[in-house]
């Protein structure tokens, strides 16, 4: 009603309305909490039955080669020379030839660590650092490597003599084989592309990179087959334009192998994803030192090291393709055109031509998505496609390349059906 003012009046505000509410004692509260309770544990139990948690793995398993587990336990090798010099350096080769046992060691079976070279066999001969070698160390070595013996060394290795004076990186090559060594700069040298040219079974890991972390020096390497190289973060090769540094490479000497990694064992990998990727490249290079039969089928003929996958989407400009048919033409090189067959009636002259030079596929009748269509309607549109193409091209279409990529099991099943 209004106010005395002319206004109407505000109704009463909510606080000041007394309002009777039912009551829920503690009782009832306690009870609907353990029935929720018993439910969620009912239906946990239930999830469990139909969805068993998967086993876990029977082992440990990398992506690439892993030949090395079925090899003898490297040996890592350490001597008093390169333990004094690292020690004058504020290092620690005991700690370095730890680290390489702890990864090393596997499956139960401890890798050993020795100063003495006659105890070595037919393991791979770890070189952890070993900046300082004798001539009889550097003699042995070589006569075992000749003689079939394997080797996998790790850093910059008899660079010194055994009194700890620098003899250069020449004496390097000789023992390793690499032709060049450089310093990599710490300020561009974030990241390892693993390589596909070397002979240590990296197919399925070939041109992944790892990201690391720069460590205060860091050396590349020229000279053997790259396992891996520095990179930048588009994979190009430091340094740019010139042949690439190497981080890890392999070669075969004589009747033995020799491998070398820039690094650690994990290559201070920044992240789980590269340290993966380092023990598979590690796994790689153990498994070529120890002379395990490593072979794949060569991705590409001739060599080749990739292909190249250059698509065009004209839709409706269907005449823009002649220019593409006049460039692979003029290169010898086939080429894939799938046509939507409605467009292509436009122009017969031009599926003609296509058609004798390189090969014919469908991309629908009408461009219209097969996905969720009736069956009946899917076989039919391919019919009519397959049919008009080969009136145009004057043999079958190879292939469908389905509109937006959208196609379900009625698809396939109507291709199947129209050949």
């Amino acid at each position: 009603m209004p106010s005395r003012s002319g206004r109407p009046c505000d109704p009463a505000p909510v606080a000041a309305r007394r309002v009777r509410r039912p009551r829920i004692g503690r009782r009832a509260l306690l009870f609907v909490g353990l029935l929720v309770a018993a439910a969620a544990v009912a239906a946990t139990v239930g999830m469990l039955r139909v969805y068993p948690p998967p086993a876990p793995p029977a082992g440990p398993e990398r992506e690439g080669i892993s030949s090395s587990a079925v090899l003898p336990p490297p040996l890592v090798y350490v001597n008093e020379a390169s333990r004094r010099h690292l020690a004058e350096a504020g290092g620690d080769l005991d700690r370095v030839a730890l680290q390489w046992r702890d990864r090393l060691s596997r499956g139960g079976v401890e890798a050993a660590t020795t100063e003495d070279l006659a105890a070595w066999g037919d393991q791979v001969l770890v070189l952890p650092h070993i900046y300082c070698l004798s001539e009889g160390e550097r003699a042995t070595i070589a006569r075992r490597v000749e003689a079939g013996g394997g080797i996998l060394a790790c850093g910059p290795c008899g660079v010194r003599d055994a009194a700890g004076a620098w003899i250069g990186w020449e004496a390097m090559g000789a023992l390793i084989g690499s032709t060049e060594v450089e310093e990599v700069p710490r300020d561009r040298a974030f990241f390892l592309t693993i390589g596909w040219a070397a002979p240590v079974g990296l197919e399925q890991i070939a041109g992944r990179r790892i990201a690391v972390r720069p460590a205060d020096r860091q050396w590349g390497m020229r000279g053997l087959a790259p396992a891996a190289f520095w990179t930048d973060y588009r994979r190009q090769a430091i340094p740019e334009g010139e042949e690439p540094l190497l981080c890890a490479g392999a070669r075969v000497a004589g009747r033995g192998r020799v491998a070398w990694i820039g690094g650690p064992p994990d290559l201070d990998a920044a992240d789980e994803e590269g340290r993966r990727l380092a023990a598979a490249l590690l796994d790689g290079l153990l498994a070529f030192a120890g002379g395990a039969p490593l072979a794949g089928v060569e991705r590409w003929p001739g060599g080749k090291r990739a292909a190249v996958l250059i698509e065009i989407d004209a839709e409706a400009e269907f005449g823009n393709v002649r220019l593409f048919d006049e460039i692979l033409f003029a290169r010898s090189l086939p080429g894939s055109f799938f046509c939507v067959s409605d467009l292509a009636k436009a122009d017969p002259g031009l599926v003609r031509s296509l058609a004798g030079r390189h090969a014919i596929g469908s991309h629908s009748d009408d461009h219209g998505v097969f996905a969720g269509q009736p069956a009946r309607r899917q076989r039919e549109r391919l019919e009519r496609t397959r049919r008009d193409l080969a009136d145009l091209a004057g043999r079958d279409p190879l292939g469908l390349r389905p509109p937006e990529e959208a196609y379900d099991e009625a698809t396939l099943e109507g291709m199947r059906a129209t050949g």
